[in-house]
């Protein structure tokens, strides 16, 4: 039986769709907010499966740099935690990296590239 393929690249613009300005962003500001959305999802997987190894990575660390910032950061990041445990929990794996791509017809689109958290915790899936 195999697995539904998930999109992470949707579930990330889904998931930061309440910090995005209406008016639209530039690619520097959409990339930006996204590495954002990146690290308050991945502190989430961290903490809820006691993963520590993400947190030697410096994601606790960047996470609170980013909070401390100001209170429109601390408010993002608090709500991104908060979004990504009430809404999105039931997605797993680590994101690793958010870039904006260039599609053929001349758009731009947000690419991310997840990994399993059983593969980023040193454990390959039975």
């Amino acid at each position: 039986m195999s697995k539904k393929y998930i999109s992470y690249s949707d579930q990330l613009a889904r998931f930061i769709e309440p910090i995005l300005d209406r008016e639209g962003e530039d690619q520097e500001s959409l990339l930006f907010k996204a590495q954002m959305g990146m690290v308050a999802w991945n502190y989430c997987l961290s903490q809820d499966h006691d993963f520590i190894p993400y947190a030697k990575m410096g994601a606790t660390d960047a996470y609170q740099r980013a909070a401390a910032q100001s209170t429109k950061w601390e408010k993002w990041m608090k709500g991104l935690v908060l979004r990504k445990r009430a809404k999105f929990s039931q997605y797993t794996n680590f994101l690793v990296l958010a870039e904006i791509k260039d599609k053929p017809d001349g758009s731009q689109t947000l690419y991310v590239e997840s990994a399993p958290l059983e593969i980023m915790m040193g454990r390959l899936p039975e």
